[in-house]
C-alpha cells in the first residue's frame, strides 16, 4: 500500500487515485474494469491527495469549462437578447416594425 501524502482528497478521482474509464456498467458495478483495469488519475498521479491550491484550480477550471458557450449557443443567446430588446422598445414606445 502506498503512503498517503498530506493534502485533501483529489476532486477528480474522489481520493481513490484511480477511476474506471469504461462504458460497461458491469465494470462500474464491480468497482474495477474487467477489460483494461482502472485508469490512474492524472490530476493526483494516483496518490488520491492534492494540495488545497490544486483542488481550487481544478474546480476553477471546471467552472470555466462549463461557462464556455459554443458558437451555436452564442448565436442563440444574441438572438434572444435582440428579441427582448425589440419587445422592450415596442412596449415602451409603441414602435411597430
Amino acid at each position: 500500500m502506498r503512503a498517503r501524502t498530506d493534502g485533501i482528497h483529489c476532486p477528480s478521482c474522489d481520493g481513490r487515485g484511480e477511476f474506471i474509464d469504461c462504458i460497461d456498467d458491469l465494470c462500474h458495478a464491480n468497482g474495477e474494469c474487467f477489460h483494461s483495469g482502472n485508469t490512474v488519475c492524472d490530476h493526483c498521479g494516483g496518490d488520491g491527495r492534492v494540495s488545497p491550491e490544486t483542488c481550487d484550480e481544478y474546480y476553477d477550471g471546471r467552472l470555466a469549462e462549463r461557462a464556455r458557450l459554443s458558437p451555436l449557443q452564442t448565436i442563440a443567446l444574441l438572438g434572444l437578447v435582440a428579441l427582448v430588446f425589440w419587445a422592450t422598445l415596442t412596449l415602451a414606445y409603441g414602435v411597430v416594425a
